[in-house]
């Protein structure tokens, strides 16, 4: 997530990801923005979208899904060692799971929040 070279207040960087998933792969872009720095500790504002599509046929399960969502958040880190004190990321998922030509919406959503502290 970390862009590999300094940036200044208010500048922007993108991190993508792609990984496989059991028949399919997941997608990732987040956009970061340095949005304030005091004490030590840089505030980073996080945007980000996300989508899935993954085709199961294992004999006796079959269907696929199909899912796009967001995430919005902010983390707070340790400019001197890079360690996430704290952050907090809310994500949205909608998402269709097709069974037997029955396409059935869903939606998820969750909350990731992280304490970091260094021993």
């Amino acid at each position: 997530m970390y862009p590999g070279y300094p940036v200044r207040l208010g500048e922007s960087w993108t991190c993508s990801h792609r990984n496989s998933v059991g028949g399919g792969a997941i997608s990732t872009v987040n956009m970061y923005k340095l949005t304030h720095v005091s004490n030590g500790i840089a505030e980073i504002e996080v945007k980000g979208t996300t989508s899935a599509r993954t085709v199961q046929e294992d004999g006796v399960n079959s269907g696929n899904h199909d899912v796009q969502g967001v995430q919005v958040g902010s983390l707070n880190i340790d400019v001197a060692t890079g360690l996430i004190r704290s952050a907090e990321i809310r994500q949205s998922l909608k998402c269709y799971i097709i069974v037997g030509g029955c396409k059935v919406p869903a939606s998820i959503s969750s909350t990731l929040t992280i304490a970091g502290r260094q021993q």
